[in-house]
Parts: structure tokens; sequence; C-alpha cells
């Protein structure tokens, strides 16, 4: 109650979702940065002609970046629509410099979301996977060579590092793929470099490169000692005992590659391989060959039965074997 007003009570009612501090401020910085994207997008003739303009849009940038990277969902999401709204449409001619100053603050929202310690909620994760795609579709040109394969590191990024904290205290859990993987996988299948042929091996090998055995290697490297498991040089499986290393509660030690990613990858690799112009297909096969040659070098080896163990499969089950044997053998032309 604030008071009485001609005998009466006077009440301040609020909302139980903005009921703190940081949610207002939340809900402040989020009606901010529509209003900039409201005025950027009509009046960004004008302004750019103003003293200090660039200025003006590099700090606006560094609020998107905090934005991006702070965990709170709905400012992240409204440095999205900032993003999308001023970069991802023609009607507003922004100049070479406020572009690449946008892709830099698109790398720290990356950076963060995809971090063994991320703390970006899943809703903002995917989004962030889905403007990416969509700023890449919608303004190929615009995209020079480096900041094209800056995009294929963000999207290997995201599926190498698919989970969060958020993700790993959630009681339910996704079967196969998570869901940011499911989406950045396709939105790799739209960004084929139709506007620059020069670009097919790279963009080849980087889908090749999400089958290589190694990261998940080095993840399971990294994993505290545990019961059933030597660390002496390489990791040994000890069969006598039959307890299966508990799952890790920290999101650091999930393992991305699961059966239902390979089998995917497999089928989006060789659409592409198809695809491919014949120059870039013979340019990008020793690097595909070799990353295959690992997977199946690393295939029913101690480290494959542990990494299935701590993923809790104990015989018969495949959702998450690393590399199961269902998956049927692909073949590729040059």
């Amino acid at each position: 109650m604030l008071g009485k007003s001609k005998g009466e009570q006077v009440r301040l009612v609020v909302h139980h979702s903005r009921n703190t501090e940081q949610k207002q401020w939340d809900e402040t910085v989020v009606v901010c940065l529509a209003g900039m994207t409201r005025l950027i997008r009509s009046h960004l003739g004008i302004m750019s002609q103003l003293e200090g303009f660039e200025e003006g849009w590099s700090e606006l940038m560094v609020v998107v970046e905090s934005s991006l990277a702070g965990g709170r969902k709905e400012v992240a999401l409204a440095a999205m629509n900032l993003i999308s709204g001023l970069m991802g449409t023609t009607s507003v001619d922004i100049d070479k410099g406020m572009w690449q100053r946008g892709i830099r603050a698109l790398d720290v929202g990356v950076v963060a979301a995809t971090s063994s310690g991320c703390q970006v909620p899943l809703g903002a994760r995917t989004e962030l996977v889905n403007v990416i795609g969509a700023l890449y579709e919608g303004n190929r040109l615009r995209f020079d060579r480096a900041s094209s394969l800056e995009v294929y590191k963000w999207i290997e990024s995201f599926c190498r590092n698919p989970w969060s904290e958020d993700d790993a205290g959630n009681p339910v859990q996704p079967v196969g793929m998570p869901p940011v993987q499911k989406i950045a996988l396709n939105v790799l299948l739209k960004l084929q470099p139709t506007h620059d042929e020069t670009l097919w091996p790279d963009y080849l090998r980087t889908v090749a490169k999400l089958l290589d055995p190694e990261h998940a290697i080095a993840l399971m490297d990294s994993r505290p000692a545990a019961a059933g498991v030597k660390h002496s040089g390489a990791m040994e499986h000890d069969t006598s005992t039959s307890e299966a290393l508990p799952p890790p509660a920290s999101a650091q030690y999930r393992l991305a590659l699961n059966a239902a990613f390979v089998e995917r990858v497999m089928e989006q690799l060789t659409i592409l391989f198809e695809q491919a112009p014949l120059h870039s297909r013979a340019a990008a096969f020793p690097g595909v060959v070799d990353v295959l040659g690992r997977c199946m070098e690393v295939r029913g080896s101690d480290r494959v039965n542990m990494m299935t163990s701590c993923l809790g499969q104990k015989g018969g089950g495949n959702q998450n074997v690393l590399f199961a044997p269902g998956i049927e053998p692909r073949t590729f032309s040059v």
C-alpha cells in the first residue's frame, strides 16, 4: 500500500514476472533495444550523417554483446532481434564498418553460448543459431571469405558444444540429439556457398570435421579419475567392475557425439559432397577421408567403450553410442 487518497487506500500492483529490480532492469533493456531497432531502421540515412554515429553504433554493439552473453533470455532475444532487424534486411543499408562490428558482436554471443561453463538459456541459444542462419541466407553477398569461415566455425561450435549448465540441471533430458544440435545441422544445410564456389572445400571440411572424435576424446581425458577408469597415458577400461561411470552433472563433460548425430552428419555429408563442384570435391577429399579414418581408428577401442559406459549404456542400447555399428556405410565419388 502506497498510502491513502480521499480516504481510500492506494495500492501498487507488481506483476510476479517483474517483482525484482533485476527483472525490471531487464525489461528496461528490452524496451530500449526494441526502440533503438525501430529508430535506426527508420532514420539510418539521417543518423549515419551525424557526428559520432560510428562511436554510438560501437557502444550499441557493446550492449548487444553483454546482452547475448548475460544469461538472461528476454534480454538476449531482444539483442538478437536488433541484430536481425538491422543486419538481416536489405531495407537497412548499413556500411561495411557497421556490418563488421555487428559480426564481432555475434561472435561474442557465440563464444558465450558454446563455452564449457555456458549459462545462456536453451531458448536463447537455439534462437541465436536461427538468427545466424537467417542472416547468412539473406545476405550471402555481404559475407566475404573470412566472415563466411567465421559462420562455419560458429555452427561447428554449436554442434560440438550443445549443452549448458542450464541443460544439465533439467530433469527432462532429450533423447538422441540435443535441440541445439538439431537446429545447427538444419542451419548448416542452408550455408551452402552458392555465392562463392571457392568456399566449397572449406564448407565440406567443416561438415566432415563434425565427425572427428578427437573432441570427445579430449573431453573424456579431462574428466576426473573415477572407479573403473585408469589414467595412465591412454585411457583403459577396467573390466573387473561392472559399475558404469555415472554421467557427469556438469555440461563441461557432456558428450556431443552420439549415434543420431553421427548418422545425420554422414547423410548430410554424402548429399553435399555430391552437390559440390568437381574441383571442390577433389580439394576436400583428402580432409574428408582423414576424418573418416580417425573415426574408424577409434571405433571399438577402449575409449569408445568407456564413453558408452559414461553415458549409462550397458550393452544393447545404441541411442547414445559414439559410433554405432548400425550406421550404413557410405561411398563417395570424386
